[in-house]
């Protein structure tokens, strides 16, 4: 009995210490093998370690870390692009508007290459487009804050030009040569015509409000429905100019030269235009300037 207590023993002891080799035993059983003069630290130690490195390269948490790495690379990497990306953008931002001066010096040159080519022609010749190229305050697009400013028309010629519906407001077109050039409907408004030549010119329906006509040589031009509203005319030369229906309210015609009361008294509100008093006289009028004359 004694030497089957033994064996069983034995074999429960070694059950034990496999036990405990693989890890299944707690801390007190551990312990209490050990009291016995088991020695099974290298063991245990050896395969504690190996599930805890299995562990390791299993678990989620692992994985987690490595996700976060990645993240952090790739995160670097975008930050390198976009930088990269932004500095590629500053540099042809750059480059591109140090060349609109030329772009737009380029295009000027071909507007006035197409009014030249065309000169002494009756027909368009693609001058008004060209003209109102010239004389309009660019923006360029996609720089919308970028405006360039009008170009000076001073001394243009274009006799005989076709520029019907042209759209001149506020041009300079001093000592301009238009002689016997159709501007039906043009808006001259305000435009600067001193000592122009519009001789026999058709301005018909044309819009001169506000416009400088001092000087201008305006000899057979016809400025049928003209609206010279504020217009100043003084010592132009108004020689067989046809004002039927023109509005002359309030324009100066001071000075005026080879003007009769026939052409005056055809027009409309020609009893509110600035006369010289010795003409108003030849009018009927009052030699007494009105009111907006002063």
């Amino acid at each position: 009995m004694n030497e089957f207590c033994r064996g069983y023993q034995q074999r429960l002891l070694q059950k034990k210490i496999k036990q405990a080799a693989k890890g299944r035993l707690s801390l007190e059983e551990v312990q209490h093998l050990k009291r016995c003069g088991v020695d099974i630290n290298h063991k245990t130690n050896k395969r504690v370690i190996k599930k805890l490195a299995a562990w390791c390269q299993t678990t989620t948490i692992e994985k987690y870390l490595e996700d976060v790495v990645f993240l952090l690379k790739n995160a670097a990497l975008l930050d390198i692009i976009n930088l990269l990306a932004g500095i590629t953008i500053i540099v042809s931002l750059t480059t591109w508007l140090a060349n609109e001066k030329q772009r737009r010096n380029a295009e000027v040159y071909q507007a006035w290459q197409v009014i030249t080519a065309a000169y002494e022609q009756s027909g368009s010749g693609g001058r008004k487009e060209a003209l109102e190229f010239l004389n309009s305050e660019t923006r360029r697009f996609p720089w919308f804050w970028l405006t360039w400013k009008k170009q000076s028309l001073v001394g243009l010629e274009a006799p005989k030009a076709l520029l019907t519906q042209v759209n001149l407001q506020s041009a300079k077109l001093f000592s301009a040569n238009l002689q016997s050039a159709i501007l039906f409907k043009a808006n001259l408004e305000l435009a600067n015509l001193t000592k122009a030549n519009l001789q026999s010119a058709g301005l018909y329906e044309a819009n001169l409000q506000s416009a400088n006509l001092s000087q201008a040589n305006l000899q057979s031009t016809r400025l049928i429905r003209a609206n010279l509203e504020s217009a100043n005319l003084t010592k132009a030369n108004l020689q067989s100019a046809d004002l039927y229906d023109a509005n002359l309210s309030r324009a100066n015609l001071s000075g005026v030269k080879n003007l009769t009361p026939e052409q005056v008294t055809k027009a409309r509100n020609w009893k509110k235009a600035c006369f010289d008093p010795d003409f108003r006289e030849k009018l009927g009028l009052p030699r007494e300037q009105i009111k907006e004359c002063k």
